[in-house]
């Protein structure tokens, strides 16, 4: 027979061995949760993205700049969540001409008397407000008036990509509509450039994405077929001198004279037996009387510009690149 005495102390033995159980379970699951977030932690901590190119005091920079450090925080939000790690980020990547007001902004975040009141006032100022007053400092006056000269001025240099990366960077702020756009980036482009795009069968781009694809599609082909060409351009032999001298009849030099009255040969044809004055072939060219002109009929502007499109849809591409490349060069 068991007394209550007895089944207490026995229950009294369980219980705190379940509590054990208990617990031993929790701060397993404990640790275990802490350690992934160390390890999620320090994957976040790694920086995503190259960092921002420093801000040197420019005034035309300030927009790319707070972009790319826009684009910047997104890719790192550990190194970016709170308005503090922003405001340390941005001072960390301004430089040149920008030392004082560096210098004065990091006071306020860093007070050399660690005066608290100066301490949570730079605290309680938001990223947004401090963006501001960054914008304020360095960001032009008149932002659409210094886009609007700058989008009459940029031209491509080099590739066509990377035009239009600058252009559409700069007609953010222009104000302009498509039409004035796509007048001032036709403007911006190559002539050679130009006239494939206008000249090509389908006619003219109607809309300045297409302008856009149509310039970068164009140039690089262009850039292809050249590098294509460089690479099966053979070496030109040097003209054999015998073909030389029979072609050029009396325009010799004087050092070819002296070969020719060494070797015997007619200054004239480059035969020997005979010299120039008894030449057999000398006065053939005159006796032959020259073909009549041909006068051809005059072409109307529209009639000439179909004509010249019809010729150049005939040939191909690399030809195309070639032609395009000439009337450029040529300013046609």
């Amino acid at each position: 027979m068991t007394t209550p005495s007895g089944s207490a102390a026995a229950a009294s033995d369980t219980k705190p061995k379940e509590e054990h159980d208990d617990t031993d379970e929790q701060w397993a699951r404990t640790i275990s949760t802490a350690v992934l977030q160390t390890i999620d932690d320090k994957k976040d901590e790694a920086s995503k993205g190259p960092t921002p190119d420093p801000f040197l005091g420019k005034q035309s920079d300030t927009r790319r700049f707070l972009l790319n450090l826009k684009l910047y925080f997104a890719m790192n939000p550990v190194k970016a969540n709170t308005n503090e790690k922003k405001k340390m980020l941005l001072l960390s990547l301004v430089k040149g001409n920008t030392s004082e007001w560096k210098q004065r902004e990091t006071m306020k975040l860093f007070p050399e008397d660690d005066d608290p009141e100066e301490k949570k006032k730079a605290a309680e100022e938001t990223w947004s407000s401090f963006k501001q007053r960054f914008r304020n400092e360095w960001q032009p006056v008149n932002v659409v008036r210094e886009a609007q000269a700058k989008i009459k001025q940029i031209r491509m240099t080099d590739r066509a990509d990377e035009y239009v990366n600058r252009f559409r960077l700069i007609a953010m702020d222009t104000k302009y509509d498509d039409e004035a756009l796509m007048r001032f980036f036709r403007e911006g482009l190559p002539e050679s450039l130009q006239t494939k795009i206008m000249l090509r069968t389908d006619g003219e781009p109607e809309t300045l994405d297409e302008w856009y694809k149509l310039a970068i599609k164009y140039d690089n082909q262009y850039k292809l077929v050249m590098a294509n060409r460089k690479k099966r351009e053979p070496i030109k032999p040097k003209i054999a001198r015998k073909e030389k001298e029979v072609t050029v009849g009396r325009l010799l030099s004087e050092s070819d004279r002296k070969d020719y009255m060494v070797a015997g040969k007619c200054f004239h044809c480059a035969k020997t037996g005979h010299i120039s004055r008894d030449c057999p072939l000398k006065g053939q060219a005159q006796q032959n009387p020259p073909p009549p002109k041909y006068e051809p009929k005059k072409l109307s502007p529209r009639e000439a510009f179909t004509k010249i499109r019809a010729l150049i849809a005939k040939q191909g591409e690399g030809e195309q690149e070639e032609i395009f490349d000439l009337m450029g060069k040529e300013g046609f």
